[in-house]
């Protein structure tokens, strides 16, 4: 994979208009995990704090799947309108509950909605580019959409800091609400996404599809492997993407907090470049092993973290982090991709991204739970934990995706 690859798919038919909206989409990604903590924070506690914006990604994890399952039986555009109308509604609750102190409970439920009521972009585009890209092509564009999402975890601290600063971090939930409804709902009405629905909702209702469907196993021990994986890793990072900004807002410098997650977002971006363009071929070293590899890399970097605590080494630690689990993640969606049939794809993502929000939600909780109980230097040390669990997972999962390899060619054979 190269730099052409980017030109030719972003000079494929419609794929510009799926960029910008499916980006409008998600634009709460790097927002809400900043201003969420420090909004409740401003009225309840660090410990609620914590609770509320794992409520929040508890929400997504929920709710998700059902979404994929949707996506995949061809009613992906209306699960786009649908959300892009609740998700609305459920924010302007949310802040109405927070700003005027309403007991922790409806500040949960109503976070946990939100949350629950975010458009279903990965389960309709990633499913979606299988079917209309090149087959060389494929790889850019799940690399190009983790890479927009990076893109938002830098520009989103920013703007979060922006709001924090002016005092009204609640408006940033708002306005990136309100972006995001209108992304979704701009998604649903492009030309291949309606199509791409018109052709699943056919496949699902022919027996045969429903029968191969049926057939086609989603939760073998290689994806469930994945998924705990990829939970451990995101726990580890919503960790500290917790942490970091309860340490500034703790020092009285908020913006300080939402430059480090920038930093760190940068990394990630860079790294995610520098994946796509090096990544080493699967013919000299199987992506399951480079995961491994990869993920070996991370656990070195993550023991480092807790010995930068002043602002210039945070930042530079933060963004090595960054470069090196950007490759982690695309290899997950990779890997999980190639093992999965086609007409379980959409909801194989958005188990992918419930794995995410779970260990989104677990991180948050425990930076929270950390941060009250074990004070700022263990919220900053413990983290490292969930990278070792990811990092023997990964092992397991190398040698049980070798395993259903060696399995498949014999039955193969047999026939």
């Amino acid at each position: 994979m190269n730099e052409s690859g980017y030109r030719s798919f972003l000079k494929t038919k419609y794929v510009p208009q799926l960029i910008t909206s499916m980006t409008l989409a998600r634009l709460p990604v790097g927002v809400v995990t900043i201003v969420l903590v420090i909004f409740v924070n401003m009225y309840y506690s660090a410990s609620i704090s914590g609770i509320a914006t794992a409520a929040f990604m508890g929400g997504m994890a929920i709710i998700a799947p059902i979404f994929g399952r949707k996506v995949d039986k061809g009613y992906g555009p209306a699960m786009l309108y649908l959300t892009a109308f609740l998700e609305l509604v459920s924010v302007f609750l949310l802040t109405w509950a927070v700003t005027s102190q309403m007991p922790v409970l409806a500040v949960l439920v109503t976070a946990l909605t939100t949350g629950a009521f975010m458009p279903p972009v990965a389960a309709v585009t990633r499913s979606l580019w299988p079917v209309m890209l090149d087959i060389s092509l494929i790889s850019t564009a799940y690399n190009l959409d983790l890479l927009i999402i990076d893109a938002l975890y830098v520009g989103g601290p920013l703007l979060a800091s922006i709001f924090v600063g002016l005092g009204i971090p609640e408006l940033g939930l708002i306005l990136t609400t309100i972006g995001s409804s209108i992304g979704a709902a701009a998604l649903a009405r492009i030309v291949p996404v309606r199509e791409c629905a018109h052709h699943n909702k056919k496949r699902s209702q022919a027996l045969d599809e429903a029968i191969n469907a049926i057939k086609a196993p989603l939760f073998t021990i290689p994806i469930v492997l994945l998924m705990l994986g990829l939970f451990s890793r995101i726990t580890f990072a919503a960790w500290l993407e917790t942490v970091i900004p309860l340490f500034y807002t703790n020092l009285n410098n908020a913006m300080l907090g939402s430059i480090v997650i920038s930093a760190w977002s940068i990394g990630s971006v860079a790294g995610g470049v520098l994946f796509n363009r090096f990544q080493p071929s699967p013919r000299i070293m199987s992506t399951p092993a480079q995961l491994v590899s990869f993920t070996a890399i991370v656990l070195v970097v993550a023991c480092i973290v807790p010995f930068c605590m002043s602002f210039i080494p945070m930042c530079a630690i933060l963004s090595l982090v960054g470069i090196t689990v950007a490759t982690t993640d695309n290899l997950y969606y990779q890997i999980a991709g190639n093992l999965t049939a086609h007409e379980r794809q959409g909801e194989m993502f958005s188990w992918m991204n419930t794995a995410s929000n779970v260990g989104l939600s677990a991180g948050a909780f425990l930076a929270g739970m950390s941060v009250e109980h074990l004070g700022f230097q263990a919220s900053f040390a413990l983290p490292t934990t969930c990278v070792i669990a990811s990092f023997i997972i990964t092992i397991a999962a190398f040698f049980a995706i070798k395993s259903l390899k060696k399995n498949q060619t014999c039955t193969s054979a047999q026939k």
